[in-house]
């Protein structure tokens, strides 16, 4: 199966009236804190289309306030306030609120130890989102004990599972922040081991369009850093149960995957929205989960689109608030024609 072989790609696209710069940042400044913010902008690594949000002290202070109180508590903030240069007709010393990156070890149990360069939130779900990712655990039920990271430069977590035989897992790796599925060496027996996803979903092409305004909506961490990538698994009518961000956008998914399994959630006949480009890795975590459609900000790799079409996901990617591409299984979509 090749790239080259494959049908013309779906282009999706709703009627719309093209705002203004001004216009579209008022937009989403309204969406999420209201009327009165009105500061410059900063900057948007992200997404060029779209304007970040400014760094008012309003918003600093709102999101701030929220990771003071995370659901699994990190060992620091994910965010730290650095001082800058900035150039800006004059230089002159301003604060710059940074994502953190920070090597966290677990330790799996007569698997392996692993070093992962991460954002510190979330960890619990991390470890077991990576853990099922890597094919070491099938559900929740197996695994037996995981700790809470301690308080050192690099943090240490253990885990114990059911089966650490059965772990098809390289020992002491170093998994980076831009790095996924690191334990495999070898595609095409990933591709013989993970079976075709069901056919069981059927969703409007117009929601996979309000769902990444939806996920943008929601990215905490990248409104305040412009640093961070997001995941979000959501349910056949379009509700979003599991969100995450992370430095690497592996990691957020992964984290992700391990938040709707902690919270005993259905990932089967599911769809993930993710904020930047779809790899081959990405879409094999899909897999693994039984997810049927990738809705993505970016650009999938041609590995990812053969991937998808051998596995039986509807590949989206260039999803924007008025238009998409479908790489892959458009059947799954209605109002495709």
């Amino acid at each position: 199966m090749k790239y080259t072989d494959k049908k013309s790609i779906y282009h999706l696209a709703r009627p719309f009236r093209r705002k203004s710069t001004k216009e579209s940042t008022r937009r989403h400044k309204s969406r999420l804190f209201g009327q009165n913010i009105s500061q410059p902008n900063s900057f948007d690594s992200q997404d060029p289309m779209i304007n970040t949000m400014d760094n008012s002290s309003y918003k600093s202070r709102h999101l701030q306030e929220q990771f003071n109180n995370p659901t699994d508590t990190p060992i620091i903030r994910p965010i730290v306030l650095n001082q800058i240069s900035r150039v800006n007709s004059g230089a002159k010393q301003v604060p710059d609120q940074v994502i953190i990156e920070k090597p966290i070890s677990i330790d799996i149990d007569q698997v392996g130890q692993f070093t992962m360069i991460c954002t510190p939130a979330d960890l619990k779900a991390l470890v077991i989102g990576f853990m099922f990712s890597e094919g070491m655990i099938g559900s929740i039920e197996d695994v037996v004990s995981i700790s809470e990271p301690d308080n050192n430069e690099t943090a240490m977590m253990t885990a114990q599972i059911k089966n650490p035989d059965v772990a098809q897992a390289q020992k002491n790796l170093v998994i980076t922040s831009s790095c996924g599925l690191c334990g495999n060496n070898k595609v095409d027996d990933l591709l013989q081991s993970i079976p075709s996803c069901q056919h069981t979903l059927q969703f409007s092409s117009s929601h996979i369009m309000y769902l990444i305004d939806q996920l943008y909506a929601s990215q905490q961490a990248f409104h305040l850093t412009g640093g961070s990538h997001a995941a979000g698994i959501f349910t056949p009518d379009g509700n979003i149960f599991a969100f995450c961000e992370d430095i690497g956008r592996h990691n957020a998914f992964d984290k992700t995957i391990g938040k709707a399994l902690i919270e005993q959630k259905t990932l089967k006949g599911c769809g993930v929205t993710l904020s930047g480009r779809v790899s081959f890795e990405m879409v094999a975590k899909a897999a693994r989960a039984g997810i049927e459609l990738i809705i993505a900000v970016s650009a999938p790799s041609s590995l990812a689109i053969d991937a998808a079409d051998k596995w039986g996901i509807t590949l989206c990617g260039f999803v924007r608030s008025t238009r998409a591409n479908i790489y892959t299984h458009p059947d799954r979509l209605l109002n495709t024609a």
